[in-house]
């Protein structure tokens, strides 16, 4: 049983991380309200979990995401086991070029 936990909005310092898009250093209030209301869990990934699902996608579907793209992917695997109908968004353009390269290279 999941019992839910009163969230709190909070302001982070900048952190240094593949996923440059989304260090935003506070959530928007409507984002964090939507967020907080509908009960979302929310789940938090190391750059390694991030690049293993870039990896992943490059290799299986031939197609080139962002980092913070592949972090809902990496959230998703790093559940586990089956988790029923689920979606991510994937989107690509925001790659830096040394990056790329040394994910397929």
């Amino acid at each position: 049983m999941v019992v839910p936990v009163p969230i709190q909005a909070c302001t982070i310092g900048f952190e240094v991380t593949v996923a440059d898009g989304l260090t935003a250093p506070a959530p928007g209030e409507l984002n964090f309200a939507m967020i907080r209301d509908a009960g979302v869990r929310v789940l938090t990934v190391s750059d390694d979990e991030i690049l293993r699902a870039m990896r992943l996608v490059i290799n299986t579907l031939r197609v080139v995401i962002e980092p913070s793209a592949a972090a809902g992917l990496a959230g998703l695997l790093s559940l586990g086991g089956d988790q029923g109908r689920s979606g991510v968004l994937l989107t690509g353009s925001n790659v830096d070029r040394q990056l790329l390269a040394r994910m397929v290279g």
